[in-house]
């Protein structure tokens, strides 16, 4: 049996990762399903039964014309783990199922961009023989990536420990720590990985898009990143896969740069700011960087 080739995009939760999958999926032959391990952690009834349950298509699960035959399907032939078996054991036969699912109806050509988070699901991918995905490393600058996290927990009003989230020292920390422990897992796969940076996509994102289409061994085009091309059947991702509005167009948020908080941090944490250089402005499918106040920005800390 051929192994399944998709696209797995990962990443940090608030890193665009939404927006780069539907945008990647203005290809013909890409479908973005949002966050699949999120989604088959639960039973099929849980999404199934529960009108809330909105995909992005905008209809509800048991509506929706993909997920909902294709979360029958995994009902079916799933078992899901009994009490006192481990919690998602069954995650790893639920993927290959829905793999299955979705080359039946769409074909072999056809692969799907999976956006799940978390290291849990690149151990998964990357320990099955069955699996041949296109690893998708999106990294957003550090910088915004604190502004808006810590503007996040501050508006959460936060108490006790939970305070320190409205920090930006923490959140350039976590942002480190996370991309770095990502990092390390996909050094030690063998994976076909493309690093990423969100603020080289935001503004080149056909020149991107290309190289990462060309990594994939996908036919390159001469029109893509149009969001309204693109085919989704996002279930659970970010709240803008359900704006038409949002899920059709590139905004990127440059709140951070009238900002200076994060100025002290970067300052005591040189080793952040080299790391935020490389891995996103140095980055396998980087074109050349023009025409942004961010490379104004970004060459504060250029190494010299």
């Amino acid at each position: 049996m051929k192994p399944y080739k998709f696209f797995s995009v990962t990443s940090l939760s608030h890193s665009g990762s939404t927006a780069f999958s539907i945008a990647l999926a203005s290809h013909p032959d890409l479908i973005s399903l949002g966050e699949v391990f999120q989604v088959l952690r639960h039973a099929p009834e849980y999404w199934l039964h529960n009108a809330n349950h909105a995909c992005s298509c905008g209809k509800p699960t048991a509506q929706c014309g993909f997920w909902g035959p294709a979360l029958e399907q995994i009902r079916a032939n799933v078992p899901m783990p009994a009490k006192g078996e481990e919690k998602y054991s069954h995650v790893s036969l639920a993927y290959k199922e829905l793999l299955r699912y979705f080359h039946k109806v769409y074909g072999d050509e056809k692969r799907m961009v999976d956006t799940s988070k978390g290291i849990r699901h690149l151990n998964l991918i990357a320990s099955d023989p069955l699996l041949s995905p296109t690893i998708c490393f999106l990294l957003r600058d550090v910088r915004s990536y604190a502004s808006s996290q810590t503007r996040l927990a501050r508006s959460e009003q936060r108490s006790g420990l939970k305070k320190v989230k409205g920090h930006y020292w923490f959140q350039m920390l976590k942002w480190y720590q996370g991309n770095r422990k990502r990092e390390k897992l996909l050094n030690r796969s063998e994976l076909n990985v493309v690093k990423i940076g969100y603020e080289q996509f935001c503004f080149n994102v056909e020149s991107v898009l290309g190289q990462v289409y060309h990594s994939a061994g996908l036919p390159l085009l001469s029109s893509t990143g149009n969001l309204e091309q693109a085919e989704h059947h996002i279930l659970f991702g970010n709240p803008m896969r359900l704006s038409a509005k949002k899920s059709s167009e590139i905004a990127y948020d440059a709140r951070w740069l009238k900002e200076n908080d994060y100025l002290l941090p970067a300052c005591l944490m040189p080793f952040v700011m080299k790391y935020n250089q490389q891995a996103v402005y140095q980055t396998s499918a980087a074109p050349p960087f023009t025409g942004h106040p961010v490379q104004r920005e970004q060459l504060l800390y250029s190494e010299k």
